[in-house]
This record gives structure tokens, sequence and C-alpha cells, in this order.
């Protein structure tokens, strides 16, 4: 019986440190994204919990304005769709993706938003779909 139980606890104890292993390779990933998020926050101005709250927004680009770098969208979503400064919109043409774009300034019903990025190739224009959702 005493060689049993000694069994059963080495097999416990090996159990407890592979334990001890995966929850040390968790707490680093959990470092990484902690540090990623933090990073976001950081660039964006846009707090955790405005990220968190952001809508399901499926719109359309009401116009495009090239005219000053990086170029200007509206969007035809707005506060009363519960838009808010800082949120982004990816831009697609049926299954084109074509870019990103953040909201800089809210209406009840529009949005005006900043080309963040452009897929070279392509071009946002009059009519593409918007989406949003973290």
């Amino acid at each position: 019986a005493q060689n049993d139980a000694e069994t059963a606890l080495t097999a416990a104890q090996k159990s407890i440190a592979d334990l001890e292993i995966a929850l040390t390779g968790e707490q680093k990933s959990l470092m990484a994204v902690q540090t990623q998020l933090d990073s976001l926050v950081a660039a964006t101005g846009v707090s955790l919990s405005e990220i968190a709250d952001q809508p399901d927004g499926r719109g359309a680009v009401m116009a495009v304005s090239t005219a000053l770098e990086p170029g200007l969208i509206s969007i035809n979503k707005g506060t009363t769709d519960g838009i808010k400064r800082g949120m982004t919109f990816d831009i697609f043409n049926g299954t084109t993706y074509k870019g990103r774009v953040q909201v800089e300034a809210v209406r009840d019903s529009m949005c005006t938003c900043v080309i963040k990025r452009s897929v070279p190739g392509t071009s946002m224009a009059q009519g593409d779909a918007a989406a949003t959702r973290i």
C-alpha cells in the first residue's frame, strides 16, 4: 500500500510540475496580449471600454475625397447607430477588401473617416460596404 501511495504521489507531483509549466506559458501569452492592448490604447487614444462597446455597424460609403492625403470618406452611420470617434471601419466591395478607415467626426446619421490603410491596386468608392466590429 505504501508503494502504491508513493507512486501516486510521484505522479501527482509530476502533474503539478507540468501544470506549473503550462501556467507560466499562459502567463507569458497573457502579458504579450496585454502589451498589445496597451499599445492599441496608446496609439488610438480610445479606451478598452470604448473598444469593447463597438457596435456591429454595417453601412455604405457615401463619398470619397482624395484631394488631401491620406483621404476622407463619409459613411452613412452616425451617433444614432452608436458610432463614436476613434472607431474603425473596414471597406469592401463584394469580397474585395479595400482598406481601413478611422472615424474622426460623427453626426447623427453619418460619420467622416480618415483613410488609415488602403490596399494597393484598389480604390475606395461611393457604394462600397463599410463594416465595424472588434
